[in-house]
């Protein structure tokens, strides 16, 4: 009897365990540039997801296209529910950003309106960039994440 009842004992714990997990869904693969708190993020869907490398480069390919990260700015790739709103197109696409202390240094075509918005929503600073590109100051800031759209491009700032 005791070897009739070791068994099934052992196959309900089984199916208690699975009757409890839960499984993730994951609908795209986040792709990260820059710097943990200051880089740009870019999600593509999962469906048909091809990841290749040539010449330092990974190639991501899926229904969206296809997209290319030097491997030396790839700093995180994750699975995710939903995908990001933060994204640049290439990492040698204009605009290009710096931070250095306080100040935000922003190399874009000139004539480019830069705006920073808090986590509302809500326009903090604007500039437009001459020949040389524009910085602004944001010592006026508090400690945070902002945004910083230049053109159709978005990118999250941290400040410390």
């Amino acid at each position: 009897m005791r070897k009739k009842i070791l068994p099934f004992l052992s196959m309900m714990l089984v199916a208690s365990f699975a009757v409890n997990a839960t499984a993730q869904e994951y609908n795209f693969m986040t792709f990260k540039q820059g710097a943990s708190l200051s880089g740009y993020e870019t999600s593509l869907p999962i469906e048909k997801l091809k990841i290749t490398f040539a010449g330092g480069n990974l190639l991501a390919t899926s229904t969206a296209g296809t997209k290319t990260f030097p491997l030396n700015t790839l700093s995180q790739m994750f699975f995710t529910s939903t995908p990001t709103s933060i994204e640049l197109e290439g990492v040698n696409s204009n605009p290009l950003i710096g931070i250095v202390g306080s100040t935000l240094t922003i190399n874009a075509p000139a004539g480019s309106l830069a705006r920073v918005y808090d986590a509302s929503g809500k326009q903090l600073i604007s500039t437009t960039t001459c020949v040389n590109g524009a910085s602004m100051n944001l010592s006026s800031l508090a400690k945070g994440l902002y945004f910083l759209k230049v053109g159709q491009r978005t990118f999250k700032i941290m400040k410390k």
